[in-house]
């Protein structure tokens, strides 16, 4: 696929991106990948990777995201399963394409979206006096962003916004860093072509 000023602009790149883009030759969408994460510019490699993505792709993307960050909010919330369930009313929209199932995920966003304000409650209460206290901290907000990540899984199944990938691979990132998320991302478009 070829990118151009064109298309950034329809996608709605930021002046930043634009300007980059245009200070260099490459328009192929695998090398400029390459080059942005060669560049530390992750953020933007995401962006790009969600933006060239169809909507099942970007589901499939948001949802392999939060899997992958599942775990540290489960570790520091083991009895809530609210992001588990937003995962997994994605899943079921991938599955099937429905009304219902675009319902389900609704609610399930919305329910993720609770338990990251929890667990944010949960992080603002924690007293920053001690070292524990700080170790606790980061898991707490990692957590959040577990969550957040699962939240923004199912908005992409009812919205199919590649915003939310785009924050579904984010939030993840804080937590595990951009390599295992663009390689999900990137893999997802390739076994697509």
């Amino acid at each position: 696929m070829e990118i151009t000023k064109e298309w950034l602009t329809e996608k709605e790149a930021c002046s930043f991106g634009l300007q980059w883009f245009s200070g260099q030759a490459e328009t192929d969408l695998w090398k400029l990948i390459d080059k942005l994460i060669e560049e530390q510019h992750e953020d933007w490699a995401n962006w790009l990777i969600t933006r060239a993505m169809n909507r099942q792709q970007q589901l499939q993307y948001a949802t392999t995201c939060a899997e992958l960050v599942l775990p540290v909010f489960e570790g520091e919330y083991p009895q809530d399963n609210r992001p588990r369930a937003a995962i997994e009313a994605s899943k079921k929209v991938l599955e099937d394409d429905s009304k219902e199932n675009r319902a389900y995920a609704a609610k399930a966003a919305a329910s993720a979206a609770d338990a990251a304000k929890a667990a944010k409650a949960a992080w603002e209460s924690i007293s920053a006096g001690t070292y524990s206290a700080r170790a606790t901290r980061a898991v707490a907000a990692a957590a959040i962003r577990g969550a957040r990540a699962a939240k923004a899984a199912a908005s992409a199944a009812i919205s199919g916004v590649s915003s939310d990938a785009t924050n579904a691979a984010a939030n993840a990132a804080a937590d595990i860093g951009w390599e295992p998320i663009l390689e999900a991302g990137t893999s997802i478009m390739r076994r697509s072509i």
